[in-house]
């Protein structure tokens, strides 16, 4: 991604972009994976801080599962979580 130094360092990249109610999630970082969605977990534009959509976990058995990967495994280096919620 152009001007950001440590994008070859991210593992996972979901913008939470799409139609609504779609169950595809998208990965834009450099090694994108595909999940495999639980419960009605979806793409909602009901709320959103960018791009007019977001991912919408109702808390009743949703969760995306990401198929093991080098890149999900926390180590013992250093790591950062950056995330926006909007709780009900």
């Amino acid at each position: 991604m152009a001007g950001d130094a440590n994008y070859e360092s991210v593992s996972l990249l979901l913008h939470g972009d799409g139609a609504n109610g779609s169950t595809t999630f998208v990965d834009s970082g450099p090694r994108p994976k595909t999940p495999v969605v639980y419960g009605n977990t979806q793409i909602s534009t009901a709320w959103s801080v960018f791009g007019g959509a977001s991912m919408r976990f109702d808390g009743n058995g949703d969760l995306l599962s990401y198929p093991d990967h080098a890149d999900l495994r926390f180590g013992g280096g250093d790591f950062s979580i950056e995330c926006r919620l909007r709780l009900l």
